[in-house]
């Protein structure tokens, strides 16, 4: 009984994190500001708009950032 509810579990995983890996950017950010570039950083994915903010991966998924140094800033933080 256990073995078909690990299962199942695993599957509703692996397609969470495949939908997070395949995000594309939106043409305009929240703010209305446009796509400048794509770029990775580290090996992650790196969205810049022409206001400054950041669209980034980090391991929880795509987050937002006021700008790269603070994008850059949580991932060397370590």
């Amino acid at each position: 009984m256990l073995v078909p509810v690990l299962v199942a579990f695993l599957v509703f995983l692996a397609r969470g994190s495949r939908s997070k890996r395949h995000f594309e950017a939106p043409a305009l950010s929240r703010n209305g500001a446009r796509l400048v570039s794509k770029a990775r950083y580290r090996g992650r994915r790196v969205f810049h708009f022409s206001d400054g903010e950041v669209i980034a991966e980090t391991r929880r998924g795509y987050k937002p950032f006021e700008s790269f140094d603070a994008y850059r800033y949580h991932v060397d933080r370590r």
